[in-house]
């Protein structure tokens, strides 16, 4: 599993160990992604989980047209591969 953000320099992310609830009343230790920013409301950020095994050629994942002190109601967003064409 890979994690793909939009590349905003406003959001700082972070893989860390934290409390989850996998079921009512019980909690244990997990890995954590945590993407946060110190940014003025309402903000943008787009992330893509993507289902591979492999990390050579993750490829791109970029908002487009997106300014990060404009954000829309509705984000577009590209990503593209390496070795292929835009999904």
């Amino acid at each position: 599993m890979a994690i793909l953000t939009d590349r905003n320099p406003t959001w700082t992310i972070e893989i860390t160990e934290d409390w989850v609830s996998p079921a009512y009343g019980a909690k244990q230790i997990a890995p954590v992604v945590r993407i946060s920013g110190d940014v003025k409301l309402p903000a943008n950020c787009g992330v893509l989980l993507l289902a591979t095994t492999r990390t050579d050629d993750l490829g791109t994942f970029e908002a487009i047209g997106e300014e990060p002190s404009t954000p829309r109601v509705a984000m577009v967003t590209k990503y593209v591969r390496a070795r292929s064409s835009p999904f």
